[in-house]
């Protein structure tokens, strides 16, 4: 046994070293919300370089995953970009849900949610840009993106409603 094992011992160290795995960082992310920390990321990325900027080789490659990860949960590009204009509108209708409980006062009210959904233009401009460009608010292409998008809308138009007093008819969307 201890001749056979020294020989393949011998053996072993005669063969060129074996590669290791690449695909693998020591630094990656790993936790059990990848698909919160994939969507953080490429939401950074609209938010510093636009829209552009956004792969899932990228997105990935940041998280310290491989593009399969990410593939596996969104499917591709666009089903990450449908995800990111889903939150971005939820944030966007928290932000204008909590401006319209500012006052009782309709004037007020209505400087409180037009300054908030000024304040979320101007601070997230690409960002912005992408929600309202991309086509998320059209129900066939991205239904919870345009369910969320009608809520911003119906907060604006029932703060637009209280302030002139009247119910304001609203030419359809799509």
């Amino acid at each position: 046994y201890e001749m056979t094992r020294s020989r393949l011992d011998v053996e072993r160290a005669q063969q060129p070293a074996r590669k290791r795995r690449t695909n693998y960082r020591k630094d990656g992310y790993h936790h059990g919300n990848l698909d919160a920390a994939l969507l953080e990321i490429a939401t950074r990325l609209i938010d510093e370089e636009g829209v552009g900027a956004v792969t899932l080789r990228r997105v990935a490659e940041k998280a310290g995953v491989t593009a399969t990860a990410a593939q596996h949960h969104y499917g591709d590009k666009e089903g990450l970009l449908r995800a990111i204009a889903a939150v971005s509108f939820k944030d966007l209708l928290s932000t204008l849900t909590n401006a319209s409980k500012y006052s009782e006062d309709p004037e007020a009210n209505l400087r409180s949610v037009a300054g908030a959904y000024a304040r979320f233009a101007v601070a997230k401009p690409e960002r912005f840009r992408f929600m309202f460009e991309a086509g998320y608010l059209d129900p066939n292409l991205s239904p919870v993106s345009a369910n969320l998008g009608l809520g911003c809308f119906d907060v604006l138009r029932l703060t637009v409603d209280r302030y002139l007093g009247r119910h304001v008819v609203a030419a359809p969307l799509f």
